[in-house]
Protein backbone atom coordinates (compact mmCIF):
# COMPACT_ATOMS: atom_id res chain seq x y z
CA UNK A 1 0.00 0.00 0.00
CA UNK A 2 3.02 2.44 0.76
CA UNK A 3 4.82 1.91 -2.34
CA UNK A 4 1.65 2.01 -4.36
CA UNK A 5 0.96 5.23 -2.59
CA UNK A 6 4.57 6.29 -2.93
CA UNK A 7 3.41 5.45 -6.81
CA UNK A 8 1.05 8.19 -7.03
CA UNK A 9 2.95 10.70 -4.99
CA UNK A 10 5.48 10.98 -7.39
CA UNK A 11 2.98 10.66 -10.56
CA UNK A 12 0.70 13.26 -8.98
CA UNK A 13 1.01 16.75 -11.12
CA UNK A 14 -1.09 19.35 -10.37
CA UNK A 15 -3.33 20.63 -13.49
CA UNK A 16 -5.52 23.09 -15.07
CA UNK A 17 -8.67 20.84 -13.80
CA UNK A 18 -7.46 20.92 -9.81
CA UNK A 19 -6.95 24.91 -10.12
CA UNK A 20 -10.67 25.23 -11.63
CA UNK A 21 -12.19 23.18 -9.62
CA UNK A 22 -10.25 25.03 -6.26
CA UNK A 23 -10.83 28.27 -7.78
CA UNK A 24 -14.90 26.89 -8.67
CA UNK A 25 -15.20 26.25 -4.79
CA UNK A 26 -14.38 29.56 -3.49
CA UNK A 27 -17.39 30.94 -6.58
CA UNK A 28 -19.76 28.96 -5.40
CA UNK A 29 -18.89 29.62 -1.14
CA UNK A 30 -18.90 33.48 -1.67
CA UNK A 31 -22.51 34.15 -2.03
CA UNK A 32 -22.91 31.79 0.87
CA UNK A 33 -20.24 34.03 2.93
CA UNK A 34 -21.07 37.88 1.77
CA UNK A 35 -24.89 37.38 0.89
CA UNK A 36 -26.56 34.74 2.58
CA UNK A 37 -25.00 34.93 5.97
CA UNK A 38 -23.97 38.51 5.83
CA UNK A 39 -27.38 40.05 4.57
CA UNK A 40 -30.57 37.48 3.73
CA UNK A 41 -30.37 34.99 6.54
CA UNK A 42 -29.77 37.87 9.39
CA UNK A 43 -32.67 39.64 7.42
CA UNK A 44 -34.59 36.55 8.64
CA UNK A 45 -33.46 36.11 11.46
CA UNK A 46 -33.87 39.27 12.96
CA UNK A 47 -37.61 39.65 11.49
CA UNK A 48 -38.60 36.20 12.86
CA UNK A 49 -36.98 37.51 16.53
CA UNK A 50 -39.60 40.30 16.29
CA UNK A 51 -42.75 38.46 15.47
CA UNK A 52 -41.99 36.10 18.32
CA UNK A 53 -40.34 38.54 20.80
CA UNK A 54 -41.76 40.67 23.97
CA UNK A 55 -41.14 44.09 25.43
CA UNK A 56 -37.97 43.76 27.42
CA UNK A 57 -39.78 45.76 30.28
CA UNK A 58 -42.88 43.23 30.19
CA UNK A 59 -42.40 39.79 28.59
CA UNK A 60 -46.35 39.81 28.58
CA UNK A 61 -46.52 41.80 25.86
CA UNK A 62 -45.74 41.30 22.49
CA UNK A 63 -43.28 43.33 20.35
CA UNK A 64 -45.79 44.07 17.98
CA UNK A 65 -47.83 45.79 19.88
CA UNK A 66 -45.02 48.71 20.30
CA UNK A 67 -43.03 48.03 17.22
CA UNK A 68 -40.56 50.77 18.15
CA UNK A 69 -39.35 49.65 22.00
CA UNK A 70 -36.71 47.16 22.52
CA UNK A 71 -37.60 43.65 22.54
CA UNK A 72 -36.65 39.96 23.81
CA UNK A 73 -37.17 37.20 22.68
CA UNK A 74 -37.20 33.15 24.21
CA UNK A 75 -34.50 31.04 23.65
CA UNK A 76 -35.52 27.16 24.85
CA UNK A 77 -37.85 27.91 26.83
CA UNK A 78 -35.48 29.54 29.13
CA UNK A 79 -33.34 32.49 28.68
CA UNK A 80 -34.12 35.89 27.47
CA UNK A 81 -31.80 37.62 24.58
CA UNK A 82 -32.47 41.32 23.17
CA UNK A 83 -33.89 40.88 19.49
CA UNK A 84 -30.68 43.37 18.70
CA UNK A 85 -28.38 41.06 19.66
CA UNK A 86 -29.64 37.58 18.83
CA UNK A 87 -27.39 37.39 15.89
CA UNK A 88 -24.48 38.62 17.77
CA UNK A 89 -25.12 35.28 20.44
CA UNK A 90 -25.90 32.89 17.43
CA UNK A 91 -22.44 33.79 16.29
CA UNK A 92 -20.87 33.50 19.36
CA UNK A 93 -22.41 29.86 20.03
CA UNK A 94 -21.58 29.14 16.51
CA UNK A 95 -18.16 29.73 16.95
CA UNK A 96 -18.02 28.19 20.07
CA UNK A 97 -18.49 25.10 18.95
CA UNK A 98 -16.12 25.66 15.94
CA UNK A 99 -13.39 26.00 18.84
CA UNK A 100 -14.29 22.70 19.94
CA UNK A 101 -14.36 21.06 16.82
CA UNK A 102 -11.32 22.44 14.51
CA UNK A 103 -8.77 21.52 15.00
CA UNK A 104 -9.74 17.87 15.86
CA UNK A 105 -11.32 17.99 12.48
CA UNK A 106 -7.96 19.46 10.70
CA UNK A 107 -5.78 16.53 11.87
CA UNK A 108 -8.09 13.95 10.40
CA UNK A 109 -8.17 15.81 7.33
CA UNK A 110 -4.24 15.52 6.53
CA UNK A 111 -5.20 11.59 6.83
CA UNK A 112 -5.82 9.81 3.44
CA UNK A 113 -8.94 11.18 1.45
CA UNK A 114 -10.66 12.49 4.33
CA UNK A 115 -9.94 16.30 3.50
CA UNK A 116 -12.09 15.57 0.21
CA UNK A 117 -14.41 14.13 2.42
CA UNK A 118 -14.95 15.93 5.46
CA UNK A 119 -14.99 19.16 2.79
CA UNK A 120 -18.49 17.07 0.52
CA UNK A 121 -20.66 16.28 4.30
CA UNK A 122 -19.93 20.11 5.49
CA UNK A 123 -21.14 21.27 2.24
CA UNK A 124 -24.20 19.27 1.97
CA UNK A 125 -24.51 19.85 5.88
CA UNK A 126 -24.64 23.41 5.47
CA UNK A 127 -26.28 23.79 1.70
CA UNK A 128 -28.89 21.34 2.97
CA UNK A 129 -30.07 23.86 6.06
CA UNK A 130 -29.48 27.12 4.01
CA UNK A 131 -32.53 25.63 1.83
CA UNK A 132 -34.66 24.63 4.46
CA UNK A 133 -34.17 27.53 6.31
CA UNK A 134 -35.77 30.67 4.70
CA UNK A 135 -39.16 28.06 4.40
CA UNK A 136 -39.42 27.57 8.42
CA UNK A 137 -42.46 28.54 9.69
CA UNK A 138 -41.72 31.59 11.92
CA UNK A 139 -42.92 30.03 14.96
CA UNK A 140 -40.45 27.04 14.47
CA UNK A 141 -37.55 29.80 15.74
CA UNK A 142 -35.77 27.67 17.52
CA UNK A 143 -35.32 25.40 14.43
CA UNK A 144 -34.21 28.30 12.21
CA UNK A 145 -31.58 28.87 14.81
CA UNK A 146 -30.54 25.52 14.68
CA UNK A 147 -30.28 25.60 10.89
CA UNK A 148 -28.62 29.14 10.85
CA UNK A 149 -26.25 27.24 13.03
CA UNK A 150 -25.52 24.63 11.09
CA UNK A 151 -24.89 26.56 8.33
CA UNK A 152 -22.52 28.66 9.65
CA UNK A 153 -20.83 25.74 11.15
CA UNK A 154 -20.59 23.48 8.33
CA UNK A 155 -18.81 27.13 6.25
CA UNK A 156 -15.99 26.98 8.46
CA UNK A 157 -15.20 23.93 8.67
CA UNK A 158 -15.47 23.51 4.84
CA UNK A 159 -13.42 26.86 4.64
CA UNK A 160 -10.49 25.37 6.65
CA UNK A 161 -10.74 22.21 4.80
CA UNK A 162 -10.77 24.12 1.24
CA UNK A 163 -7.91 26.92 2.34
CA UNK A 164 -5.58 22.87 2.98
CA UNK A 165 -5.85 22.30 -1.31
CA UNK A 166 -4.14 25.12 -2.17
CA UNK A 167 -0.74 24.54 -0.69
CA UNK A 168 -0.59 20.95 -1.87
CA UNK A 169 -1.55 22.09 -5.15
CA UNK A 170 1.49 24.57 -5.68
CA UNK A 171 3.22 21.86 -4.48
CA UNK A 172 2.85 19.37 -6.58
CA UNK A 173 2.24 21.99 -9.94
CA UNK A 174 4.76 20.94 -12.53
CA UNK A 175 7.87 22.90 -13.02
CA UNK A 176 9.51 24.06 -16.21
CA UNK A 177 11.79 25.83 -18.05
CA UNK A 178 9.54 29.07 -19.39
CA UNK A 179 9.94 32.64 -19.50
CA UNK A 180 9.20 34.19 -16.17
CA UNK A 181 5.37 34.83 -15.96
CA UNK A 182 2.59 34.11 -13.60
CA UNK A 183 2.66 30.62 -14.82
CA UNK A 184 6.45 30.35 -14.18
CA UNK A 185 6.40 31.94 -10.98
CA UNK A 186 3.94 29.50 -9.65
CA UNK A 187 6.37 26.63 -10.54
CA UNK A 188 8.92 28.61 -8.82
CA UNK A 189 6.89 29.37 -6.16
CA UNK A 190 5.99 25.73 -5.81
CA UNK A 191 9.84 24.58 -5.98
CA UNK A 192 10.68 26.62 -3.07
CA UNK A 193 8.02 25.23 -0.97
CA UNK A 194 9.16 21.97 -1.87
CA UNK A 195 12.41 22.16 -1.21
CA UNK A 196 13.16 20.80 1.94
CA UNK A 197 13.12 17.13 2.64
CA UNK A 198 10.76 14.81 4.02
CA UNK A 199 11.13 11.85 5.88
CA UNK A 200 9.39 9.84 8.22
CA UNK A 201 12.08 10.38 10.64
CA UNK A 202 11.58 13.85 10.86
CA UNK A 203 8.36 13.69 12.51
CA UNK A 204 8.44 10.47 14.32
CA UNK A 205 8.90 12.26 17.32
CA UNK A 206 6.99 15.18 18.73
CA UNK A 207 10.34 16.31 20.46
CA UNK A 208 11.36 17.02 17.11
CA UNK A 209 8.50 18.67 15.64
CA UNK A 210 9.33 22.16 16.44
CA UNK A 211 13.05 21.49 14.28
CA UNK A 212 10.99 19.94 11.59
CA UNK A 213 8.39 22.81 11.55
CA UNK A 214 12.15 25.18 11.10
CA UNK A 215 13.03 23.27 8.73
CA UNK A 216 9.75 22.38 6.39
CA UNK A 217 9.00 26.13 6.77
CA UNK A 218 9.81 28.20 3.29
CA UNK A 219 10.07 31.64 5.88
CA UNK A 220 10.76 29.75 9.47
CA UNK A 221 14.29 28.50 8.06
CA UNK A 222 16.89 30.64 9.34
CA UNK A 223 19.56 29.72 7.10
CA UNK A 224 18.28 30.54 4.08
CA UNK A 225 19.94 32.48 1.50
CA UNK A 226 19.35 36.46 1.35
CA UNK A 227 16.25 36.60 -1.17
CA UNK A 228 17.43 38.16 -4.47
CA UNK A 229 15.40 40.03 -6.55
CA UNK A 230 13.49 37.18 -8.21
CA UNK A 231 12.85 35.81 -4.42
CA UNK A 232 11.05 39.09 -4.15
CA UNK A 233 9.25 38.66 -7.25
CA UNK A 234 7.93 35.06 -6.39
CA UNK A 235 6.51 36.63 -3.34
CA UNK A 236 4.82 39.16 -4.32
CA UNK A 237 3.09 36.72 -7.18
CA UNK A 238 2.45 34.00 -4.07
CA UNK A 239 0.15 37.26 -2.45
CA UNK A 240 -1.49 37.95 -5.86
CA UNK A 241 -1.88 34.11 -6.51
CA UNK A 242 -3.72 34.19 -2.42
CA UNK A 243 -5.70 36.90 -4.29
CA UNK A 244 -7.33 35.05 -6.78
CA UNK A 245 -9.13 32.74 -4.62
CA UNK A 246 -10.64 35.78 -2.85
CA UNK A 247 -11.83 37.79 -6.06
CA UNK A 248 -13.45 34.44 -7.15
CA UNK A 249 -15.43 34.53 -3.31
CA UNK A 250 -16.27 37.90 -3.63
CA UNK A 251 -17.15 38.31 -7.64
CA UNK A 252 -19.78 35.34 -7.12
CA UNK A 253 -21.50 37.43 -4.39
CA UNK A 254 -21.53 40.62 -6.38
CA UNK A 255 -22.84 38.54 -9.57
CA UNK A 256 -25.67 37.09 -7.50
CA UNK A 257 -26.42 40.78 -5.76
CA UNK A 258 -26.45 42.36 -8.89
CA UNK A 259 -29.34 40.15 -10.23
CA UNK A 260 -31.61 40.32 -6.66
CA UNK A 261 -30.88 43.20 -5.11
CA UNK A 262 -32.73 45.17 -7.63
CA UNK A 263 -35.53 43.45 -7.31
CA UNK A 264 -35.39 43.88 -3.10
CA UNK A 265 -36.48 47.89 -4.17
CA UNK A 266 -39.70 47.36 -4.96
CA UNK A 267 -40.53 44.08 -2.98
CA UNK A 268 -42.74 44.11 -0.01
CA UNK A 269 -41.03 43.14 3.70
CA UNK A 270 -42.56 39.54 3.26
CA UNK A 271 -42.08 38.90 -0.35
CA UNK A 272 -40.95 35.59 -1.23
CA UNK A 273 -38.13 37.41 -3.03
CA UNK A 274 -35.36 36.83 0.23
CA UNK A 275 -36.49 33.45 0.88
CA UNK A 276 -35.78 32.45 -3.09
CA UNK A 277 -32.51 34.20 -3.21
CA UNK A 278 -31.38 32.26 0.49
CA UNK A 279 -32.02 28.85 -1.57
CA UNK A 280 -30.44 30.56 -4.34
CA UNK A 281 -27.33 30.57 -2.57
CA UNK A 282 -27.35 26.59 -1.11
CA UNK A 283 -27.95 25.46 -4.21
CA UNK A 284 -25.13 27.74 -5.90
CA UNK A 285 -22.91 26.67 -2.98
CA UNK A 286 -23.86 22.82 -3.39
CA UNK A 287 -23.11 22.30 -7.24
CA UNK A 288 -19.72 24.37 -7.39
CA UNK A 289 -18.62 22.48 -5.00
CA UNK A 290 -18.77 19.10 -6.68
CA UNK A 291 -16.02 19.20 -8.84
CA UNK A 292 -13.58 19.88 -5.92
CA UNK A 293 -15.07 17.26 -3.57
CA UNK A 294 -15.63 14.56 -5.72
CA UNK A 295 -12.91 14.87 -8.34
CA UNK A 296 -9.53 16.30 -7.20
CA UNK A 297 -7.76 13.37 -5.34
CA UNK A 298 -4.53 14.73 -3.99
CA UNK A 299 -1.48 13.09 -2.63
CA UNK A 300 -1.10 12.87 0.73
CA UNK A 301 2.12 12.26 2.80
CA UNK A 302 1.02 11.12 5.87
CA UNK A 303 -0.77 7.71 5.75
CA UNK A 304 -1.99 5.55 8.41
CA UNK A 305 -3.95 2.37 9.26
CA UNK A 306 -5.73 3.11 11.94
CA UNK A 307 -9.77 3.38 11.58
CA UNK A 308 -11.07 6.92 11.58
CA UNK A 309 -12.24 6.47 15.12
CA UNK A 310 -8.88 6.08 16.02
CA UNK A 311 -7.92 9.30 14.36
CA UNK A 312 -10.53 11.25 15.89
CA UNK A 313 -9.67 9.91 19.32
CA UNK A 314 -5.91 10.36 19.35
CA UNK A 315 -6.77 14.07 17.34
CA UNK A 316 -7.50 16.03 20.25
CA UNK A 317 -3.62 14.84 22.27
CA UNK A 318 -1.84 15.38 18.34
CA UNK A 319 -3.38 18.78 18.16
CA UNK A 320 -2.25 19.60 21.66
CA UNK A 321 0.99 19.00 20.88
CA UNK A 322 0.66 20.95 17.06
CA UNK A 323 -0.61 23.82 19.01
CA UNK A 324 2.19 23.26 21.68
CA UNK A 325 5.07 23.60 19.40
CA UNK A 326 3.92 25.48 16.54
CA UNK A 327 2.96 28.66 19.60
CA UNK A 328 6.83 27.89 20.63
CA UNK A 329 8.06 29.42 17.60
CA UNK A 330 7.97 33.16 18.05
CA UNK A 331 7.24 34.24 14.26
CA UNK A 332 4.16 31.76 14.08
CA UNK A 333 2.83 32.93 17.51
CA UNK A 334 3.22 36.55 16.97
CA UNK A 335 0.89 36.32 13.89
CA UNK A 336 -1.57 34.04 15.25
CA UNK A 337 -2.11 36.28 17.90
CA UNK A 338 -2.51 39.25 15.44
CA UNK A 339 -4.53 37.22 13.31
CA UNK A 340 -6.62 36.61 16.32
CA UNK A 341 -7.52 40.52 16.60
CA UNK A 342 -7.73 41.56 13.03
CA UNK A 343 -10.48 38.88 12.17
CA UNK A 344 -12.12 39.86 15.39
CA UNK A 345 -11.89 43.42 14.10
CA UNK A 346 -12.82 43.10 10.43
CA UNK A 347 -15.77 40.38 11.53
CA UNK A 348 -17.47 42.45 14.29
CA UNK A 349 -17.45 45.64 11.94
CA UNK A 350 -19.20 44.21 9.40
CA UNK A 351 -21.64 42.31 11.32
CA UNK A 352 -22.26 45.31 13.55
CA UNK A 353 -23.46 47.56 10.36
CA UNK A 354 -25.72 45.21 9.23
CA UNK A 355 -27.46 45.10 12.53
CA UNK A 356 -26.95 48.70 13.69
CA UNK A 357 -28.18 49.37 10.00
CA UNK A 358 -31.40 47.34 10.59
CA UNK A 359 -32.38 47.91 14.01
CA UNK A 360 -31.15 51.51 15.11
CA UNK A 361 -30.82 53.49 11.53
CA UNK A 362 -34.06 51.50 10.02
CA UNK A 363 -32.57 50.92 6.84
CA UNK A 364 -34.81 48.91 4.32
CA UNK A 365 -34.29 45.59 3.44
CA UNK A 366 -33.04 46.64 -0.27
CA UNK A 367 -30.87 49.11 1.71
CA UNK A 368 -29.35 46.18 3.83
CA UNK A 369 -28.87 43.93 0.60
CA UNK A 370 -27.51 47.25 -1.16
CA UNK A 371 -24.80 47.39 2.09
CA UNK A 372 -23.86 44.23 1.33
CA UNK A 373 -23.16 44.20 -2.13
CA UNK A 374 -21.12 46.95 -1.43
CA UNK A 375 -19.04 44.94 1.54
CA UNK A 376 -18.95 42.47 -1.17
CA UNK A 377 -17.95 44.72 -4.23
CA UNK A 378 -15.30 46.38 -2.19
CA UNK A 379 -13.70 43.63 -0.90
CA UNK A 380 -12.87 42.53 -4.52
CA UNK A 381 -11.17 45.44 -5.53
CA UNK A 382 -9.14 45.50 -2.32
CA UNK A 383 -7.90 41.99 -3.60
CA UNK A 384 -7.26 42.74 -6.47
CA UNK A 385 -5.81 46.55 -6.18
CA UNK A 386 -3.57 45.68 -3.11
CA UNK A 387 -1.28 43.15 -4.37
CA UNK A 388 -0.41 46.02 -7.46
CA UNK A 389 0.15 48.65 -4.76
CA UNK A 390 2.27 46.78 -2.76
CA UNK A 391 4.30 45.52 -6.23
CA UNK A 392 4.14 49.64 -7.16
CA UNK A 393 5.87 50.16 -3.59
CA UNK A 394 7.92 47.30 -3.44
CA UNK A 395 6.32 46.16 -0.12
CA UNK A 396 6.52 42.47 1.91
CA UNK A 397 3.17 41.17 2.47
CA UNK A 398 3.75 41.43 6.32
CA UNK A 399 4.45 45.22 5.31
CA UNK A 400 1.53 45.38 3.52
CA UNK A 401 -0.57 43.59 6.76
CA UNK A 402 1.19 46.32 9.40
CA UNK A 403 -0.01 49.19 7.21
CA UNK A 404 -3.31 47.82 6.60
CA UNK A 405 -3.97 47.01 10.65
CA UNK A 406 -2.86 50.86 10.90
CA UNK A 407 -5.22 52.41 8.91
CA UNK A 408 -8.23 49.84 10.13
CA UNK A 409 -8.62 51.60 13.36
CA UNK A 410 -9.83 55.12 11.81
CA UNK A 411 -13.17 53.26 10.64
CA UNK A 412 -14.56 52.75 14.52
CA UNK A 413 -12.86 55.70 15.87
CA UNK A 414 -14.93 57.81 13.46
CA UNK A 415 -18.39 56.30 14.26
CA UNK A 416 -17.16 56.38 18.26
CA UNK A 417 -16.23 60.46 18.10
CA UNK A 418 -20.00 60.91 16.14
CA UNK A 419 -21.37 59.83 19.79
CA UNK A 420 -18.99 62.65 22.11
CA UNK A 421 -20.17 65.88 22.87
CA UNK A 422 -19.44 69.00 20.79
CA UNK A 423 -18.38 66.76 17.76
CA UNK A 424 -20.81 67.14 14.20
CA UNK A 425 -19.86 63.53 12.29
CA UNK A 426 -19.55 60.51 13.07
CA UNK A 427 -21.84 57.29 12.00
CA UNK A 428 -25.12 58.90 12.93
CA UNK A 429 -26.77 58.24 9.18
CA UNK A 430 -27.37 55.88 6.07
CA UNK A 431 -24.93 57.62 4.39
CA UNK A 432 -22.07 57.16 7.16
CA UNK A 433 -22.77 53.74 7.30
CA UNK A 434 -22.23 52.83 4.01
CA UNK A 435 -19.39 55.39 3.58
CA UNK A 436 -17.74 53.27 6.41
CA UNK A 437 -18.72 50.30 5.63
CA UNK A 438 -16.84 50.33 2.34
CA UNK A 439 -13.74 51.80 3.36
CA UNK A 440 -13.54 48.80 5.81
CA UNK A 441 -14.44 46.28 2.90
CA UNK A 442 -11.84 47.53 0.62
CA UNK A 443 -9.55 47.00 3.24
CA UNK A 444 -10.99 43.60 4.38
CA UNK A 445 -10.18 41.58 0.95
CA UNK A 446 -6.64 42.60 1.21
CA UNK A 447 -6.42 41.93 4.74
CA UNK A 448 -7.59 38.01 4.18
CA UNK A 449 -5.83 37.49 1.25
CA UNK A 450 -2.39 39.01 2.41
CA UNK A 451 -2.35 36.87 6.08
CA UNK A 452 -3.43 33.69 4.35
CA UNK A 453 0.03 34.71 2.07
CA UNK A 454 2.33 35.19 4.73
CA UNK A 455 0.88 32.10 7.25
CA UNK A 456 1.39 30.02 4.08
CA UNK A 457 4.48 30.25 3.68
CA UNK A 458 4.99 29.65 7.78
CA UNK A 459 3.43 25.76 7.35
CA UNK A 460 5.89 22.82 6.93
CA UNK A 461 4.29 20.20 4.07
CA UNK A 462 2.12 17.20 5.51
CA UNK A 463 0.53 19.64 7.86
CA UNK A 464 -1.56 21.71 5.87
CA UNK A 465 -5.35 20.95 7.01
CA UNK A 466 -3.97 21.04 10.62
CA UNK A 467 -1.87 24.41 10.82
CA UNK A 468 -4.79 25.97 8.90
CA UNK A 469 -7.18 24.58 10.90
CA UNK A 470 -5.11 26.26 13.82
CA UNK A 471 -5.33 29.15 11.90
CA UNK A 472 -9.00 29.27 11.56
CA UNK A 473 -9.20 28.14 15.12
CA UNK A 474 -7.49 31.79 16.74
CA UNK A 475 -9.62 33.34 13.47
CA UNK A 476 -13.09 32.31 14.99
CA UNK A 477 -11.88 32.22 18.81
CA UNK A 478 -11.10 36.26 17.92
CA UNK A 479 -14.73 36.13 16.24
CA UNK A 480 -15.95 34.35 19.56
CA UNK A 481 -14.28 37.25 21.66
CA UNK A 482 -15.96 39.67 19.48
CA UNK A 483 -19.33 38.36 18.99
CA UNK A 484 -19.92 37.09 22.94
CA UNK A 485 -18.20 40.89 23.96
CA UNK A 486 -21.16 42.61 21.02
CA UNK A 487 -24.05 40.57 22.67
CA UNK A 488 -23.37 41.93 26.22
CA UNK A 489 -22.53 45.31 25.18
CA UNK A 490 -25.62 45.48 22.97
CA UNK A 491 -27.58 43.87 26.13
CA UNK A 492 -26.15 46.77 28.74
CA UNK A 493 -27.01 50.02 26.30
CA UNK A 494 -28.08 50.96 23.10
CA UNK A 495 -25.60 53.36 22.50
CA UNK A 496 -24.06 52.25 19.19
CA UNK A 497 -20.72 54.39 20.38
CA UNK A 498 -19.71 51.63 22.72
CA UNK A 499 -19.67 49.13 20.40
CA UNK A 500 -17.30 51.49 18.14
CA UNK A 501 -14.84 52.18 21.06
CA UNK A 502 -14.94 48.48 21.32
CA UNK A 503 -14.12 47.49 17.53
CA UNK A 504 -11.33 50.19 17.61
CA UNK A 505 -9.66 48.90 20.63
CA UNK A 506 -9.55 45.39 19.42
CA UNK A 507 -8.17 46.66 15.88
CA UNK A 508 -5.27 48.59 17.61
CA UNK A 509 -3.88 45.50 19.32
CA UNK A 510 -2.60 43.77 16.48
CA UNK A 511 0.02 46.10 15.87
CA UNK A 512 2.70 45.69 18.38
CA UNK A 513 2.70 41.85 17.77
CA UNK A 514 3.08 42.25 14.02
CA UNK A 515 5.67 45.06 14.65
CA UNK A 516 7.89 43.09 16.81
CA UNK A 517 7.54 40.30 14.06
CA UNK A 518 8.85 42.12 11.77
CA UNK A 519 11.55 43.90 13.69
CA UNK A 520 12.58 40.62 15.57
CA UNK A 521 12.22 38.24 13.06
CA UNK A 522 15.82 36.78 11.73
CA UNK A 523 14.04 35.36 8.27
CA UNK A 524 15.12 37.56 5.26
CA UNK A 525 11.68 36.45 3.43
CA UNK A 526 9.81 38.26 6.68
CA UNK A 527 11.56 41.88 6.40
Amino acid sequence: MDSSFSSYRKSFSTNVWHILSWILYAGGAGPVATANMGVFVPLVIMKNARTNGFLRRDHTIPCSSFPDESCSVRILHSIWIDTGSILFAAFAFSNLLQLCLMTGVGVVCDYGNYRRYILHLCVLIGSMSTIILPWLPSHLFNFQLVSFLAIDLSFIIAQSCYDSFLPILLRYYPVSNTPYTLESALQDETSSIGNGSFSEDSTAGLENEEQFLNEQSLILNESAPPVDAEEEDKSRIAARLSSVGFSCFFGSAILLQLCLVPLLYKASPDSLLIPIAITVCGTWWLLLSNPLCLFVKLPNDNQTANPLWKIILDSTKESYHSLQHAMSILPIRLFLFSRLFINCGLQTTLTSAIIIGKSRLNLSNFQVALLGMGISLFALLGTIVLPYLTEYFRLTNLQTVIIIVMILPLAPMYGMLGFLPGFDGGICTAADIFRTTIFVSFLLGGAHSFCRSVYSQLIPHGKETRFFALYSLISQAGVFFGQISLTMITSMTTDPGAVYAFIMVVMILPLPFLWFMYKHTKSPHLS
